[in-house]
């Protein structure tokens, strides 16, 4: 769970600095020591950048994801907030 909540606090920070969507998830995931997670969001930006939704791209990658996580993420991408999404996302994986 830490590993997720490190993902969603650079990725906010990296959003909230102007950095493109697909590239935030790209560089995000760099910063993961857990191989398959990196390789999952890796795969996933590259997803993001053939146009799918991160949610989406998530979802196809691995099933097995947790879906609260997707859930989430797809609220941020639906109300125009992933920032904020992916900020709460953070510090309720850190709690």
């Amino acid at each position: 769970k830490n590993k997720m909540g490190r993902f969603s606090y650079v990725s906010h920070i990296l959003i909230k600095s102007g950095v493109p969507f697909a590239k935030t998830v790209n560089l995000a995931s760099k910063i993961l020591d857990n191989i398959y997670l990196k390789d999952m969001f890796e795969e996933a930006s590259q997803k993001v950048v053939e146009g799918d939704k991160l949610s989406q791209a998530l979802y196809k990658v691995d099933k097995n994801i947790d879906k609260t996580f997707i859930q989430a993420i797809s609220l941020g991408e639906e109300t125009s907030q992933t920032s904020e999404i992916l900020d709460n996302l953070s510090k309720l994986y850190f709690e």
